[in-house]
């Protein structure tokens, strides 16, 4: 398993990464961190790539570097990981 962060507009996105093949993204519950993620990601990455991710301003994620952090920005920053590292298509996981 090996951690790294994504530098976008407006913030930097830290994400665990562990196996190979087809992507699956994880998301953990807020508060939280991708920490969380890290037994299924063992599972996971006998059979795929997973992918779990701190939401900006959550566990090593920066802040959103905006004025309100509403859904829009979550997801626009989301997407920025997602094309960052090349996933195009993925199932998503998310604790809730």
């Amino acid at each position: 398993m090996v951690r790294r962060f994504v530098s976008l507009e407006n913030a930097d996105v830290h994400y665990r990464i562990a196996g190979e093949g087809r992507p699956v993204v994880l998301l953990h519950d807020a508060p939280g961190s991708s920490a969380r993620m890290m037994p299924l990601m063992s599972e996971l990455a006998q059979d795929a790539c997973a992918v779990a991710i701190d939401l900006p301003g959550f566990g090593s994620s920066s802040p959103l570097d905006v004025k309100s952090a509403e859904v829009a920005a979550f997801s626009a920053a989301l997407a920025g990981t997602l094309d960052a590292l090349g996933v195009v298509r993925a199932p998503i996981y998310g604790q809730g």
